[in-house]
């Protein structure tokens, strides 16, 4: 009964969420549904990020296959900043809860974590990083370089981010 109370007082009732006839089990399994569920009507800025993300993810691509007619350093710097600025959507999307100067540092330690780990050498992660999926992820080499294009396309993500913000007040 304590669960059914905890689920209309959130409002997950109106979902129409069904638990089943081992409260223990479903609960949880239901509760998670729902908040996940709940979480899109709560946060609408999550479906902005989301786009942005995909968006920065196909702007990336572009940049990675060549398509805009950029010198190799050039191009390389504007993919680890466009690889930043996903990260920071993508963490904005899990968890548009936090400030966006948490989301930011954790955006930035995580890519941060990313290239630093590229001076790890182990033939197994070698080999992942060989593939086109694990060198868009992992990275291939340790560059200081790619430290500061991180920054900066944090940086770029928390500007947009707040202007994103801005509209939404407005309307």
């Amino acid at each position: 009964m304590a669960v059914a109370a905890r689920e209309e007082q959130r409002g997950f009732a109106a979902y129409g969420i069904l638990r089943s006839a081992r409260p223990d089990v479903s609960s949880g399994i239901a509760s998670g549904i729902a908040s996940g569920i709940a979480s899109v009507r709560f946060f609408p800025m999550r479906r902005t990020y989301i786009a942005c993300g995909i968006a920065t993810v196909a702007i990336g691509l572009l940049v990675f296959r060549g398509g805009i007619g950029l010198a190799a350093v050039p191009r390389d710097i504007l993919g680890d900043a466009l690889w930043a600025t996903m990260m920071v959507w993508w963490v904005s999307a899990i968890v548009p809860a936090r400030s966006l100067m948490v989301r930011a540092a954790i955006s930035l330690g995580l890519c941060y974590f990313v290239e630093i780990s590229q001076l790890i050498r182990a033939p197994w992660l070698d080999r992942l990083r060989a593939s086109a999926l694990g060198h868009l992820v992992l990275g291939s080499g340790f560059d200081p370089r790619d430290l500061v294009a991180y920054a900066g396309g944090v940086l770029v993500a928390v500007a947009i981010d707040r202007m994103l913000r801005s509209r939404v007040q407005r309307r």
